[in-house]
């Protein structure tokens, strides 16, 4: 399976939700979201570490797998709406650690990052989430975030 992630909402962008979603291509759909007090509260534990600029990336990555974590062992492909340009191989990195604990089949070239369009589902999803035309399939907590930074 070959899905494709968006996102919605910058990570960065603490008054706002962020919504991260995927769609594969016989349109199946996920999402997940976090709140703009839950990403308030990230950034706070972040700068008390002394490392306010890992944040960003580090809390996309960790929605990233959140939002595909249950879908590992059917996924051959991951393709990422570049959101971050410069920092593609950073994510990629981040983004492999966290599916390394879960899935030691999974290979690193498999996560890419190309521009997917307004019209790809997951944006679609990760839009209509963010407007709240629709629910998140799952919503993340700083628990959440801080019990995967954890392992």
């Amino acid at each position: 399976m070959i899905i494709e992630i968006d996102q919605s909402g910058k990570v960065e962008e603490t008054a706002k939700d962020t919504v991260v979603a995927f769609a594969d291509t016989r349109g199946f759909k996920r999402s997940v979201k976090i709140s703009a007090r839950e990403k308030r509260a990230l950034q706070k534990f972040f700068r008390k570490l002394g490392k306010p600029r890992f944040y960003t990336y580090k809390v996309f990555a960790v929605l990233v797998f959140i939002l595909i974590q249950d879908y590992l062992s059917k996924l051959d492909r991951i393709v990422i709406d570049p959101e971050y340009p410069g920092y593609e191989e950073l994510l990629r990195n981040l983004i492999f650690e966290l599916i390394k604990t879960k899935d030691n089949q999974f290979e690193r070239k498999n996560i890419t990052f190309k521009q997917i369009g307004k019209k790809a589902g997951a944006h679609v999803i990760a839009y209509k989430t963010f407007r709240r035309k629709q629910k998140a399939h799952q919503i993340v907590t700083v628990k959440d975030v801080l019990r995967i930074i954890a392992k």
